[in-house]
Order: C-alpha cells, then sequence, then structure tokens
C-alpha cells in the first residue's frame, strides 16, 4: 500500500483543536488509502470514503478560514486559494469515482500535497494568526 506521512510536531501550528484537526486528516488520508486498497472494485465504498475525507477536509478549511480571516491573516487570501485549490482536486477525484472508478494515485497526491506542502509551509506560516 502507498503510504502518507504521520503527523509530526514540526507541523503543529499551536492551536491545540487545529494541531488535533491535522492529526485527525492525517489519520483519515492513511485509513482511506488502506479502505481503497482493500475495496479496489466497490467503486460504492470507495465513494463513500472519499467523501468522508472531503467533508472533514472542507469542514477543517472553514474552521481555519475563519480563524484567519477573525485574526487579520495578510496571506488571507492565499491560504483560501490553495484551500480552495484542493477542495476542487478533491471533488474531481469524487466524481471520477463515480464515473470511472477509484483514482488511488490522484487521492494520494492530493493528500500528500497537503500533507508536505500546505501544512508545513502555509498553515505554520501562519500559526500566528491561527491562534
Amino acid at each position: 500500500m502507498r503510504e502518507l506521512t504521520i503527523w509530526t510536531e514540526m507541523a503543529s501550528v499551536g492551536n491545540r483543536e487545529i494541531d488535533e484537526q491535522h492529526k485527525n486528516l492525517f489519520r483519515l488520508g492513511r485509513e482511506t488509502l488502506r479502505i481503497l486498497e482493500e475495496h479496489a472494485h466497490d467503486v460504492e465504498r470507495a465513494h463513500e470514503v472519499l467523501n468522508d475525507i472531503a467533508e472533514a477536509l472542507g469542514q477543517h478549511f472553514d474552521f481555519e478560514e475563519k480563524l484567519l480571516a477573525r485574526n487579520a491573516c495578510p496571506l488571507l487570501e492565499r491560504h483560501v486559494a490553495e484551500h480552495n485549490a484542493y477542495r476542487m482536486r478533491l471533488y474531481k477525484n469524487l466524481n471520477q469515482t463515480a464515473a470511472v472508478g477509484i483514482d488511488k494515485d490522484g487521492l494520494l497526491a492530493v493528500m500528500r500535497d497537503w500533507i508536505s506542502k500546505h501544512v508545513p509551509n502555509m498553515d505554520v506560516l501562519c500559526k500566528d494568526y491561527l491562534k
């Protein structure tokens, strides 16, 4: 199975709630990939777990964006744009799964990018505005 990294303190933004959300999303990403491996031919189950991760990530993004806006983060627009790009990639993966089948590599790429690029770069960069 293809793997995703685990959450580490280096990804901490110093906000317990956001750090817990990140930890949960990292775990959910790994669990989703495991389920997709086990149910490779069950498109309905795959769509269900992809929908779960898209919903969890969307709720996290909404929470983070409200906090950044409330604290007048100067990078809010860029942060929201990155979130929207991840949303679009996940929705594309959801639509593709419903239409032609599971794209595990596509989901893996979205989650790896979010984990390895967005969290340590954008979120950590904005951590003073996530308190």
